[in-house]
């Protein structure tokens, strides 16, 4: 089962252990990344998580840290 939450401008779709971050900037994304896990007292598993682009007029790669590390951006991207 997942559940939808609409906060802001930015979306979450969360699954059991899982959750997926829709947001229209990055400083938003990363801001939202690091609340959440503020405040649920989670971890982010870096090899694991990706940073996708869906639409940008920059072609320059996203740059979203998690524990002052760069996580990897994809192409594509599939929830399984």
């Amino acid at each position: 089962m997942s559940h939808l939450i609409v906060w802001k401008d930015i979306m979450l779709l969360l699954y059991t252990d899982d959750l997926v971050l829709f947001a229209n900037a990055l400083g938003d994304a990363q801001k939202t990344l690091e609340n959440i896990c503020i405040h649920t007292k989670l971890s982010v598993n870096c090899s694991k998580t990706k940073i996708m682009l869906v639409k940008s007029p920059k072609k320059d790669k996203p740059c979203i840290m998690y524990n002052n590390k760069p996580l990897d951006c994809v192409q594509r991207f599939k929830i399984s």
